[in-house]
């Protein structure tokens, strides 16, 4: 998806997926062989098994597949 096409749905009518990610979450991305990082979601694929993260402390945009190993949770930025 590209950034004209990003849809953020209304937070109050997303309950009926848990766990999903959506673009403006803060998120931990973890992987067995590496350090885990945070960030903010830039955009997912629709079966969510894909993220765009831009990471905390100005270290760019990335991309997470799932099926790589990498493991998403949501998180909070407080």
């Amino acid at each position: 998806m590209s950034k004209q096409a990003t849809w953020v749905p209304d937070r109050q009518n997303v309950q009926d997926r848990p766990g999903r990610l959506y673009p403006g979450d803060w998120v931990a991305v973890e992987h067995a062989r590496r350090l885990k990082e945070t960030g903010v979601v830039d955009d997912v694929t629709e079966d969510g098994r894909t993220i765009w993260v831009y990471l905390d402390h100005g270290r760019g945009r990335r991309m997470y597949l799932e099926d790589d190993g990498y493991r998403f949770s949501l998180g909070s930025c407080a």
